[in-house]
């Protein structure tokens, strides 16, 4: 009869044990490679998680090239027609009380050329960030970075299309052109057709 309630106690204390292995197991994520974000207040965690908000390439919202004009404290380069496929599909920019330090506009054109721009006050070194496939690139005697667009076979056996880019600094601007087929030279070409970004 003690051996018997002995057992009984030796149940009831391992179930408790049980279900927590159990609910641990539920909570915790299967996929290894989910983004850990940990000591950040919700909202900064939610930012790293979802990035801006609705699925815009910015932080910022769509509007006219006009309007998006406006609210840049730099000018806006477009390159020449002549030397781009496309036409202007979408124009996203920061919104207007975003300080101008922090401003940022992109262009996305029908043909897959996009363009990145944004306030960089300072200077950059771009010898530090030519890494992997980069290369050097000087840009209208500005020194910057590149690459061409490549298949990229990943860990797991599938591949990967990594896009052409370009990427320099001037007037306190930095430049980003990317592209799914275009090499870092036929970039260099739509950047040369870019006039020199100068602050309003």
């Amino acid at each position: 009869m003690k051996k018997k309630i002995a057992f009984g106690i030796v149940v009831l204390l391992l179930i408790p044990a049980v279900i927590g292995v159990v609910v641990v197991t539920q909570i915790l994520p299967s996929d290894q490679n989910a983004p850990i974000v940990r000591n950040l207040p919700a909202p900064a965690a939610a930012a790293i998680m979802s990035g801006p908000p609705g699925g815009s390439p910015i932080a910022g919202e769509r509007v006219t090239l006009a309007e998006a004009q406006d609210r840049t404290p730099f000018t806006i380069p477009i390159p020449a027609q002549s030397a781009v496929s496309g036409e202007i599909e979408e124009v996203w920019a920061s919104d207007e009380d975003v300080a101008d330090e922090f401003k940022q506009v992109y262009i996305i054109y029908s043909d897959g050329l996009k363009i990145s721009l944004g306030t960089h006050m300072g200077s950059k070194d771009f010898s530090e960030l030519v890494t992997g496939s980069f290369r050097e690139a000087t840009v209208k005697g500005n020194p910057g970075r590149g690459k061409d667009p490549f298949v990229k076979t990943t860990n797991i056996g599938t591949q990967a299309n990594i896009i052409g880019s370009l990427s320099w600094w001037e007037s306190n601007v930095d430049i980003r052109l990317y592209h799914p087929t275009l090499t870092m030279q036929e970039l260099l070409v739509v950047a040369e057709a870019m006039p020199t970004a100068t602050w309003k």
